[in-house]
């Protein structure tokens, strides 16, 4: 039997998500992937924090891309090698497994687990009081997070995001103990109300981590009633709205590429102008195009509640990991494929609002005219610009004051 076709036999037999998943997590090192066993996630692509979640038939569902993708395709791509010989290795592995594993695996039970409550107060105060009695390892880790800040942006940070000191220490699934020291930024929703946190140090691989089962709201949302009637830079990161804000400048977040605003969010920037700043890559601005959907979907059920958007790109092009340089244009066209492929499984109201979000896209602004390293961010481009004669002139734009 021809390899591929074998595979496709194997594929099949993986009729629960929870099948995938254990296959993918149990033979991570023969395949060459990444696995965040805490989140559940696997890498398909390269990438530093996984973003696919397991689905039937040993499919993964990126996030970060917006699409299914196969574990042949995957392990085809990440170990530079054959269809063929991403196959023969998948079924060798599988013809390894105990004759009962399997058959455990289709065992899947959906366990709806409850959102945590809220973080008290006390608690965060606590977690800033450690920051002062660990404030050498504390600001080690912030100067990663603010870069680019001076001393008194950095003070800003701490103060209007409560930012803390957390040591964390648990058991992975494999047994290992984990023990590391991160920053403490709380989430909190528009009013105030600290529902989860990014737990930050740039120096740990993931560099964010989350509370367990917190609720997530629109980072930054607790900052909005300070705002002024100026545009709102949507930050694809935790990390580039701290640094924004720290500088005066107006900024939320939902916290990553693929994360949506979410109707809560999408509220709370009711009769707003949000800029959508994607990082420079391929799921970046994929995230921005599927935001501006998002946004467009709302104007049209709430015309009262009009959020005006535009999407803004650090460069005009970058330079990704196989050496390729993708302009503009390029970024562009891969986006709108993208948005088509979807096409078909999108309503006559959905299909309206894409052709505005497209239209969106196609009149982003493009800040640089370099072409800079894939993953470039809004704190790259505040190191890279603070003595361009236009740098205070673009952040006035969106200062608070």
């Amino acid at each position: 039997m021809h390899p591929i076709e074998e595979y496709r036999k194997v594929a099949n037999k993986f009729t629960t998500k929870k099948a995938t998943y254990e296959f993918a997590k149990r033979f991570r090192k023969e395949l060459g992937i990444k696995v965040n066993t805490s989140a559940k996630k696997i890498a398909v692509r390269n990438e530093k924090t996984p973003s696919a979640v397991a689905h039937k038939r040993l499919y993964f569902y990126d996030f970060g891309l917006g699409e299914s993708v196969s574990l042949l395709y995957a392990i085809k791509e990440l170990n530079n090698i054959s269809y063929i010989e991403a196959a023969k290795r998948i079924i060798s592995l599988y013809k390894g497994l105990p004759a009962t594993w399997i058959v455990e695996q289709q065992k899947e039970v959906e366990v709806i687990v409850p959102k945590k409550p809220p973080y008290k107060e006390s608690y965060i105060t606590a977690l800033q009081k450690d920051r002062l009695t660990n404030w050498k390892t504390f600001y080690s880790i912030l100067n990663g997070l603010c870069r680019s800040c001076s001393k008194e942006e950095k003070k800003r940070a701490i103060e209007i995001f409560s930012i803390g000191f957390v040591k964390i220490e648990f058991t992975t699934e494999e047994g290992v103990e984990i023990k590391e020291d991160r920053l403490f930024i709380p989430e909190r929703d528009v009013n105030g109300t600290p529902f989860n946190a990014y737990q930050y140090n740039r120096a740990l691989d993931p560099k964010g981590r989350f509370r367990k089962n917190g609720k997530r709201v629109l980072f930054g949302a607790h900052l909005l009633k300070d705002f002024i009637n100026k545009p709102i830079i949507s930050a694809e990161g935790h990390s580039d709205c701290v640094v924004h804000n720290a500088k005066g400048m107006q900024s939320v977040s939902t916290g990553s590429a693929s994360t949506p605003i979410g109707e809560e969010g999408l509220r709370a920037l009711s009769r707003r102008e949000i800029h959508l700043y994607p990082d420079m890559d391929d799921a970046g601005i994929k995230g921005a195009l599927m935001k501006a959907l998002e946004i467009e979907l709302w104007n049209a059920t709430h015309p009262d509640s009009y959020i005006k958007s535009k999407i803004v790109l650090w460069a005009k092009g970058f330079k990704n990991k196989k050496g390729n340089i993708i302009t503009e244009g390029k970024i562009k066209e891969e986006a709108k494929a993208f948005l088509r492929k979807k096409w078909q499984d999108l309503s006559r109201e959905e299909k309206a609002a894409a052709k505005l979000a497209v239209a969106t896209l196609e009149k982003s602004k493009i800040l640089s005219s370099k072409i800079v390293k894939e993953g470039y961010d809004g704190i790259d481009f505040h190191t890279d610009n603070q003595s361009h004669p236009a740098y205070e002139a673009w952040k006035k734009k969106y200062t608070s004051a």
